[in-house]
């Protein structure tokens, strides 16, 4: 989705989500901002711009834009005030943030994807790294008054390349390679040489594998095949392990630190969940853990009275009403499809009796699951003709299944045979660029047509034409040049809604569905955290100061809920005469659809991973750890 979130490091609780407007990097927190490099189209062309936000609010302060593609986060010079940005190639950029403006352009002559991590400066020196054939050379430069940068020392070379961000602090530099090995260096001016091993880690590994770390109050930690904390004593010149985790758990992210607390993002071990985790320094286990991803998917039948969970390791259990209640009537594992790791979601009605699932992000493949029988029946279709990586949700739509892809391709398949039936349609790309779609979405079940965004500066409406060949073809398209929009869009009979951000607030913007024209707006109260989503006639959405809201045809507000401040997750739920809405914190949250007020929340207390399903009065939510949490819903429909 492009964003920023923001999480309160002593709870985890959700803050903000903040749009970048376009792919970025890593972000960087500097001197009460946060800096990100994000690529964006300008007059038919991708650029790179520097956006620096402010670390409070997410308001953007400043853009900077450089004159070749940059990939990877920028470098502060905290004593000179600085910023160097390493370039795709050949270049090192010098730029005053106080004014945006290029102070120097450092000549490197590096070519294309030598330099894997960030420049780094410590004690006044600009490191870079270099990577060649399953080794590294480290160079070290000092910026002259005449803007020249000459060379301090020789360079480093170190076994394995350097693939995680080098860490910089007063006096020292740390270096992990992707073979095991982390070199700590010292740094003073008044050696010779200037830089020195003062202790490391030999390698450990064999094959590569990217291994994350961090320095914190004389503490190193390292996650990579597990989480591991080791003691740096630098007047012994040595590194001492403290708790070394067991393996098992991918380690996805860099590791941050916010006063005594280090945050790691992680896949847990057999699941597809994903957690973020705040470990205090002096601790053993985490003080606190957020689910944003889960690995079950709850899948409601046509007939209204079965659910199938899907687990991420190919478990499946299939649970429907006997008329007096809700038993578990099946589980199995099918031993005739061979499951990946990251499984199956995003469940869609297909035809009267099925339900189609996505594969992983990138895998050219989807799941049947038909309910016409006895027992569902599973079947693993692959995607014929499929060309690169799928880049948002499938969606059923005229009989077949459409798919968007990062080469700008949207295809159509025939289930179960998996064949292409149509011509695709295919976006207008340069040479060698990707783009991102945003999740197709209906106006209604049966629309004859879909909207989709792309690289959040484009809407389309497309439709299935048969003439002369059949083949999906846009209708409308709209260009958003003065408007930054989010790429979460809605559509409801003949109103499509998009979401656009301003200085303080963001606003629902409605569209006409035949031709994308603009027709209204409206200011919401702060910034959108879930949302839009279509649900029946209705849509709705949430916003970080304005809590829930509802709206009708035409981009009329049917009722806004204000006391509304849980985070949901997943897509909303009918039962009966009231919605559902499961939350993170572990509610399930029963709306009025006339006036949004909350006539029961039911608490769970588990991470809920996704959305509810109700069967005989029962509700059953997907939670983090790989179960179903079952919720008597009792008078309450």
């Amino acid at each position: 989705r492009n964003e920023i979130v923001c999480l309160e490091t002593a709870t985890g609780r959700l803050i903000r989500r903040t749009p970048v407007g376009g792919v970025f990097t890593q972000p960087v927190v500097n001197d009460g901002k946060i800096y990100v490099n994000r690529r964006v189209s300008k007059a038919g062309r991708t650029i790179s711009q520097l956006v620096a936000l402010d670390a409070g609010s997410g308001d953007v302060q400043q853009i900077i834009e450089f004159p070749m593609l940059v990939l990877l986060p920028p470098a502060f010079d905290q004593q000179n005030g600085l910023i160097y940005q390493v370039g795709e190639h050949s270049n090192i950029y010098v730029v005053d943030p106080s004014n945006g403006r290029c102070q120097a352009v450092h000549y490197t002559g590096h070519e294309e994807g030598e330099i894997s991590v960030p420049a780094v400066v410590v004690a006044g020196y600009l490191f870079y790294a270099e990577n060649a054939d399953g080794k590294s050379f480290v160079r070290i430069y000092q910026q002259q008054e005449d803007k020249t940068f000459l060379p301090v020392q020789e360079r480093l070379e170190i076994e394995g390349n350097i693939v995680i961000p080098m860490s910089g602090n007063a006096a020292q530099i740390t270096i992990a390679t992707n073979l095991g090995g982390i070199n700590v260096f010292d740094v003073d001016p008044n050696s010779t040489p200037v830089v020195s091993v003062m202790a490391n880690i030999p390698k450990t590994l064999t094959t590569p594998t990217r291994q994350f770390f961090i320095r914190k109050d004389g503490l190193l930690w390292t996650a990579g095949r597990n989480l591991a904390k080791y003691k740096v004593q630098a007047i012994l010149g040595q590194i001492t392990p403290v708790t070394i985790g067991e393996p098992g758990d991918i380690y996805l992210t860099p590791l941050q630190a916010h006063e005594d607390v280090v945050v790691h993002v992680r896949q847990r071990q057999g699941t597809a969940a994903v957690t973020v985790s705040g470990h205090p320094a002096g601790a053993v286990e985490p003080a606190w853990e957020t689910d944003i991803g889960g690995n079950v998917s709850a899948l409601l039948s046509p007939q209204q009275n079965r659910t199938v969970a899907v687990s991420s390791d190919g478990g499946s259990q299939t649970i429907e009403s006997d008329g007096q209640g809700t038993v578990v009537v099946d589980s199995q594992r099918s031993e005739t499809v061979n499951w990946t790791a990251g499984g199956f979601s995003n469940p869609q009605f297909f035809g009267q009796n099925q339900v189609v699932l996505q594969g992983a992000s990138g895998a050219h493949e989807v799941q049947l699951i038909d309910f016409s029988g006895d027992a569902p029946a599973v079947t693993r279709v692959s995607l014929q003709g499929a060309r690169g990586n799928s880049t948002a949700d499938s969606i059923a739509f005229s009989g077949g299944v459409v798919v968007p892809y990062e080469n700008g391709e949207i295809n159509m398949y025939s289930l179960p045979s998996g064949e292409r039936i149509v011509l695709p349609f295919q976006a207008t790309l340069r040479p060698r660029q990707t783009t991102q779609w945003s999740n197709p979405v209906l106006p209604e079940d049966d629309a004859d047509s879909f909207v989709i965004m792309q690289d959040r500066n484009q809407l389309f409406r497309i439709a299935l034409v048969q003439s002369p060949r059949p083949h999906l073809s846009a209708l409308a398209r709209r260009v958003f040049e003065d408007d930054v929009v989010y790429d979460r869009v809605a559509a409801l009979a003949d109103t499509v809604y998009v979401i656009a951000r301003q200085v303080n607030n963001d606003q629902m913007i409605g569209l006409s569905s035949a031709e994308l024209r603009e027709q209204n707006r409206l200011e919401l109260q702060g910034r959108v955290s879930w949302g839009p989503i279509r649900l029946g006639n209705q849509v709705l959405l949430t916003t970080d100061k304005g809590g829930l809201y509802c709206f009708g045809t035409g981009q009329s507000l049917v009722w806004q809920n204000e006391q509304f401040e849980a985070q949901p997750v997943g897509k909303p739920s009918v039962a009966g005469q009231v919605y559902l809405i499961a939350t993170r914190d572990g509610s399930l949250k029963l709306i009025n659809p006339t006036n949004g007020s909350i006539s029961e929340t039911i608490e769970t207390s588990q991470t809920i991973s996704d959305s509810p399903v109700v069967i005989s009065n029962r509700a059953f939510l997907p939670t983090s750890d790989g179960g179903l949490a079952v919720i008597e819903l009792g008078q309450a429909l």
